[in-house]
């Protein structure tokens, strides 16, 4: 059993042996082999050091180079921005040259502007100064034809609307200046107004009745139809005459009466004395006659005169207790209370003072070539 155990021992300390020889081998290789792992490294790195230092060697002489070509790309840049520098300035001069050609286009544009500004303004002026003259012309043609009718015509209903028609002419003028004028339009318009207006047709046609009426007024009882110019003319000594003689005198004396010349601002006296019917009826009518022409001239004294000598002779030679003749006699006293001639406004002043404002607006003449 022990020689047996022995070689065991023995086969196990040389496999020990071995393994620990197989161990160190192993080591050394290891160690061999770091070693060269190292020494590779070394080399690794020394390689990588100066492939390292051939690029920054590489990328300084790229630098230099970079910043020649830099400084040579920095100064063509600087040259184009020096040429572009002078192009804007060129640009700039030539846009100034335009700002300057176009002040003076606008300069001339506002000087044009403002002459035609003027010139409209003067035409406007012109033709307003033209508008308001025509109408001051046509008011003072309204105010004329009303001057015409409170003269002439004594139509104050017709002179009331032309002035009122001269006063919306004026109106349209808005001038302080016309102020005075409208009120003495609006005073003589109400002064018109409050007026009693004389209706000459009325007269006319109540003096054309009492015409008819005359040979329809009894006479007096005590009347003698005889001439009582021819009775007081015969003296009492004078010598008888014959009947005819006597007729042919009167004849004559009536003949001589009938041609009469008057001033026509007096009233008709009876032609004949009135113991005859027939010429007494004439002379009245005569007389309302001459009352009708008087109230269609206007004129009053004449007018007064004529309606009062035919007063006269109605209330001497016919019948006063009669009817008619009271009547012919109330409507004579009813005329004569009329006044044919009232007193009316003058307009003279008026037309002069619109005249004078015509001639202020009026536009100036265009001079002769």
């Amino acid at each position: 059993m022990d020689d047996n155990t022995e070689p065991t021992h023995s086969a196990s300390e040389a496999t020990s042996a071995t393994d620990t020889d197989t161990e160190n081998a192993h080591s050394a290789q290891d160690l061999v082999s770091q070693l060269a792992r190292s020494t590779r490294i070394t080399t690794i790195i020394a390689v990588l050091a100066l492939i390292f230092a051939s690029i920054a060697l590489v990328q300084f002489g790229l630098g230099l180079m970079r910043g020649g070509a830099l400084k040579q790309h920095q100064h063509s840049e600087l040259s184009g921005l020096q040429a572009k520098l002078e192009q804007n300035q060129a640009a700039l001069q030539q846009a100034q040259l335009k700002i300057t050609a176009l002040q003076k286009i606008q300069q001339q544009s506002q000087q044009i502007l403002t002459v035609t500004r003027d010139g409209l303004a003067k035409i406007m002026a012109k033709r307003q100064n033209h508008q308001q003259a025509w109408l001051l012309d046509e008011a003072s043609h309204l105010v004329r034809l009303a001057q015409y009718q409170l003269q002439y015509a004594r139509d104050i209903d017709n002179a009331v609307l032309l002035l009122q028609s001269a006063r919306q002419s004026i109106a349209h003028l808005t001038d302080p200046a016309l102020l005075p004028v409208q009120q003495i339009i609006a005073k003589t318009i109400q002064e018109l107004k409050g007026m009693t207006k004389v209706d000459v047709a009325a007269i006319l046609t109540k003096l054309n009745a009492l015409n008819l009426h005359i040979t329809s007024l009894p006479l007096r009882a005590h009347v003698s139809l005889v001439s009582q110019k021819s009775s007081s003319a015969a003296k009492p000594d004078a010598k008888p005459t014959s009947h005819w003689r006597q007729a042919m005198s009167d004849s004559w004396a009536t003949i001589k009466n009938l041609i009469v010349i008057r001033r026509t601002d007096t009233p008709i006296k009876p032609l004949l004395a009135p113991g005859q019917r027939m010429f007494l009826d004439q002379n009245i009518r005569l007389l309302l006659q001459e009352a009708q022409s008087a109230a269609m001239s206007a004129r009053a004294k004449v007018y007064q005169a004529s309606l009062t000598q035919a007063h006269e002779l109605v209330s001497r030679y016919f019948a006063q207790n009669a009817a008619a003749t009271q009547r012919f006699l109330k409507n004579l006293s009813q005329l004569k209370t009329l006044n044919v001639n009232p007193v009316l406004p003058n307009l003279k002043g008026l037309l002069s003072k619109l005249h004078q404002l015509s001639q202020t607006r009026a536009m100036p003449k265009s001079p002769t070539p």
